[in-house]
């Protein structure tokens, strides 16, 4: 899934791994991308689409989160690599496989279980208790999927 991104980002931004200070795990700059190179690669997938979510949504300076502007940049980011990365028509594939667990469901799409979460979480927030979507009703709060 990361390098599936990377090529697809590659004509458009600069992406490199390296060592990155603290606790920092990306960063995106004037049309380049740092990954830390002390992710698994699930988390480098995930934090690549966020970043790129900034190059692609964000303006400036935004590392001071305690500007509302800034926040507000960063949650867009944020927002666009959810559903880059976890695509409600990817959840309904996962129901379709007929995956039994939020842990097959996140090894499928890549992600961490935590990042699963916090996507469910988004499009609780988003959509509500429940969403229709390609001929399926769907609630987030827990994942139930139905045909």
């Amino acid at each position: 899934m990361y390098e599936k991104l990377m090529k697809e980002y590659e004509d458009k931004v600069k992406i490199y791994e390296m060592p990155l200070a603290g606790s920092l795990k990306g960063l995106y700059v004037d049309g380049n991308i740092a990954i830390s190179t002390n992710l698994s690669s699930a988390d480098k997938y995930t934090v690549l689409a966020e970043e790129i979510g900034h190059y692609l949504l964000s303006a400036g300076d935004i590392i001071d989160q305690t500007k509302m502007n800034n926040r507000k940049q960063e949650k867009l980011a944020r927002a666009w690599a959810y559903e880059k990365t976890v695509p409600i028509s990817e959840l309904i594939k996962g129901y379709e496989k007929r995956l039994q667990s939020y842990e097959e469901m996140a090894e499928m799409l890549g992600v961490s279980l935590q990042y699963l979460g916090d996507v469910l979480n988004y499009y609780h927030g988003r959509y509500g208790y429940w969403q229709r979507f390609d001929g399926c009703l769907i609630t987030f709060k827990p994942l139930r999927i139905i045909k």
